[in-house]
């Protein structure tokens, strides 16, 4: 499944521009390499959020 910038925001807690900062400092890859936005698998969201929820201890 794939999922947009906006839906991976909703799930992270964050905004669309933070995902975008995310991407640039490549903690998170977007499956494609559109300059205009960006589609992510929403395993590797998972992957990303439950890694960020242990590295601020919750």
């Amino acid at each position: 499944m794939l999922l947009k910038t906006k839906e991976v925001a909703n799930l992270i807690g964050c905004t669309s521009r933070n995902v975008a900062l995310i991407v640039k400092s490549g903690k998170l890859k977007p499956v494609n390499n559109h300059k205009d936005f960006f589609l992510f698998d929403a395993k590797e969201v998972e992957l990303f959020n439950s890694k960020k929820r242990l590295s601020n201890g919750n």
